[in-house]
């Protein structure tokens, strides 16, 4: 993200899959959103992927978010060059 830093909350560096815990604290306004959206494509822009969760879906329902994550690591290893 040019000259930046920035701080990702879970970054996977084998595959370049980094998850993202978005809170309503950081992450309810339309601004947050853009400010989500224009660090996604930056990000994306640099080889990674990001992949968004609420606290609240962590919360409810941590055993299907973690399978997904799981699933998609393992996807992204198998493709991955060597």
């Amino acid at each position: 993200m040019g000259e930046r830093t920035v701080a990702l909350d879970l970054l996977d560096e084998d595959t370049g899959l980094n998850i993202e815990l978005d809170g309503v604290a950081y992450h309810s306004s339309r601004q947050d959103r853009e400010r989500d959206l224009r660090r996604d494509a930056a990000l994306t822009a640099l080889g990674y992927t990001v992949v968004r969760y609420t606290g609240a879906r962590l919360m409810r329902e941590p055993d299907a978010v973690r399978s997904e994550v799981a699933r998609m690591l393992a996807t992204r290893a198998r493709h991955r060059r060597p």
